[in-house]
């Protein structure tokens, strides 16, 4: 399968989380739900409508 761009971006990114996490250790659930808010306050910021809030969806590649 051809990847696209975004689709590059998308492994390059969690490329990065992994190479963090072997560092720094795992994520704990705390530090997911922070980016979350953090995530959830620049689509505020972005999209104006809370209702226009996506949450993304990424499942790894199989």
């Amino acid at each position: 399968m051809m990847r696209t761009d975004h689709d590059r971006r998308i492994v390059d990114g969690l490329a990065m989380v992994a190479a963090w996490e072997r560092e720094q250790g795992a994520m704990t659930a705390e530090d997911l739900a922070k980016a979350a808010e953090i995530l959830a306050e620049a689509d505020r910021k972005m999209f104006g409508d809370p209702g226009a809030v996506r949450t993304p969806s990424i499942r790894p590649e199989e």
